[in-house]
């Protein structure tokens, strides 16, 4: 095979990359046994990250766990993270670089092709302002092999980006509704199954097969693109573990952070939990698990609104969530020991007699 076309400075380096490891044998793609040498694709979205990349990419190269290969997708960044990501690329050969120029397109987008790219027997997702544990990919490595698991579970850490302390938080997996087993499935905890995680992709480890073999992608959304990805995987998966341990650190008050920005993509919000609905009717799941659905839908369009930091966004959310997106969420119509929380349920009532004002003023004073 030829050398591909030339266009672009990014389609250089990433062809000269690929070529300097297929030179130096990084590639063994099948060995003797009909598998890849890789053991983990860690994936990493990279847009405008700069301030913190080096932080993410050190703690994944410092790994102990070492058969793994770094597949960072620059989404049309312009900053200096696509000049970190080369930099450290030509110091490490796991390392792969695949530019998108100026394209933006969302964490899902560039998610999706960091996995068709993957060649590794595991999938493993980082935000680009996050960062590893050094044993993060050997423990989950370690419970995949042993329970024969498609998903590994496991917590994680609070980083503050202002204070530079870490504080402990078991946040991103509820330990307490998770079934009293070392390997379980959606049928161990059908009406809690949703309740189990905050549905972040960044607390997963995934058999890359069971991935592919469900055709399971990201939504190519700008806010809540991972939603969809880690419910689906969830309500898949016949074999599922958690690591008791805190493996990751997740970053807060970070400014460009796509959290921190997602009162401008409130759309997000509802095209999420409905895209879900629509997965588990089509895999005939959704009377099996439309207990736990519906008390995810309405604790998580209730968080994003009450988080809104933009008054137009927030108003605009409330009327389509009071006129229509309750409705289509199927939440209308329960009676209240239907769900877990009392406080999303009282919401959930005021929003429906109130206008987005006198909610926001019983929200305040209880009036």
């Amino acid at each position: 095979m030829g050398k591909p076309k030339e266009d672009g400075h990014a389609h250089n380096f990433l062809w000269e990359t690929l070529k300097r490891k297929f030179e130096r044998g990084y590639y063994k793609l099948r060995n003797g046994n009909g598998t890849s040498d890789i053991l983990v694709s860690v994936i990493i979205p990279v847009y405008n990250a700069g301030n913190y990349l080096r932080q993410c990419l050190d703690s994944v190269i410092g790994q102990t766990l070492r058969e793994i290969e770094i597949i960072c997708v620059n989404d049309g960044s312009t900053d200096d993270s696509l000049c970190i990501l080369e930099e450290y690329a030509r110091k490490d050969d796991r390392i792969v670089v695949v530019s998108k120029e100026n394209e933006n397109a969302g964490a899902g987008s560039a998610r999706n092709l960091g996995i068709s790219l993957a060649k590794g027997e595991y999938l493993s997702i980082l935000d680009a302002d996050d960062f590893f544990d050094k044993n993060l990919l050997a423990e989950t490595v370690n419970s995949a092999q042993k329970h024969d698991a498609d998903v590994v579970l496991f917590n994680s850490y609070i980083y503050d980006h202002v204070k530079k302390t870490v504080t402990t938080a078991d946040f991103a997996v509820n330990k307490s509704v998770l079934p009293e087993k070392s390997v379980f499935s959606r049928a161990d905890f059908a009406e809690r199954i949703f309740q189990c995680t905050i549905g972040a992709a960044w607390c997963l480890l995934l058999r890359r097969d069971f991935v592919e073999r469900h055709c399971l992608r990201f939504q190519a959304v700008h806010h809540a693109d991972d939603f969809l990805f880690t419910y689906s995987v969830l309500a898949l998966a016949q074999r599922i573990t958690f690591v008791d341990k805190k493996l990751l650190y997740y970053r807060i008050n970070n400014e460009h952070s796509q959290t921190v920005k997602k009162s401008a993509h409130y759309q997000s919000a509802f095209a999420a939990p409905f895209e879900l609905k629509n997965f588990l009717i089509r895999n005939w799941l959704y009377y099996e698990l439309k207990r736990s659905f519906i008390n995810k839908a309405l604790a998580y369009t209730l968080w994003y609104l009450n988080t809104a930091d933009n008054w137009r966004y927030f108003s605009d959310f409330y009327v389509a969530l009071k006129n229509t997106y309750f409705e289509l969420l199927d939440i209308e119509d329960k009676p209240p020991d239907y769900f877990y929380d009392i406080a999303w349920y009282s919401q959930y009532r005021e929003i429906c007699r109130r206008t987005p004002e006198k909610y926001l003023f019983w929200r305040l004073y209880g009036l």
